[in-house]
């Protein structure tokens, strides 16, 4: 069961992606959010491999 849910920007590399993985660890729903669609995928489908869930992305282009 989730912790809760969490809004991750600038998920798509360095402090925003390190962060989204620590609490993909820790059990919270995350949306991940960057203006990188291509690096953002990539992070979302390394937390799945990770979890049981899946993610969900949002790129800026798309908000």
């Amino acid at each position: 069961m989730a912790l809760g849910q969490v809004l991750v920007t600038g998920a798509s590399d360095g402090i925003g992606e390190a962060f989204a993985l620590q609490l993909a660890a820790a059990v919270f729903n995350i949306l991940l959010v960057a203006r990188n669609e291509v690096a953002l995928t990539a992070v979302a489908a390394e937390i799945g491999s990770k979890t049981a869930d899946q993610g969900v992305i949002c790129s800026r282009s798309r908000c």
